[in-house]
């Protein structure tokens, strides 16, 4: 049985000055996590520059920012060939949201 694949988009603004985007591909247990872990994010700022952040202020802001395709595993083989399958700000932006998740405020990043 093979899991599902998913391409997690990430797009976002600092500032109405600065688009902040990305892309990375996860499997359907790691977009189940990244789901449930943005519950946990209550007033957190994501860093996307030396003093750059945007505000993130509970589980809609965190969903608004993402979105989730199905992808094939021949899709992703294609990707990871032409080094396209983790650019920008999405894995880092998946570490900052699992982070959140759990009492000790330490989850699982799947890199």
């Amino acid at each position: 049985m093979t899991t599902q694949l998913y391409l997690m988009k990430y797009s976002d603004n600092w500032a109405d000055e600065m688009d902040v985007q990305g892309h990375c591909i996860i499997n359907q247990n790691d977009m189940e996590y990244f789901i449930d872990s943005a519950e946990m994010v209550d007033y957190s700022d994501f860093y996307v520059g030396t003093n750059e952040e945007i505000t993130y202020k509970g589980k809609q802001s965190v969903l608004k920012a993402v979105k989730f395709i199905e992808i094939t595993k021949e899709e992703s083989e294609v990707l990871e060939r032409l080094g396209l399958d983790d650019c920008g700000f999405a894995s880092t932006f998946y570490e900052f949201v699992t982070l959140h998740a759990g009492e000790d405020g330490e989850g699982d990043c799947p890199w």
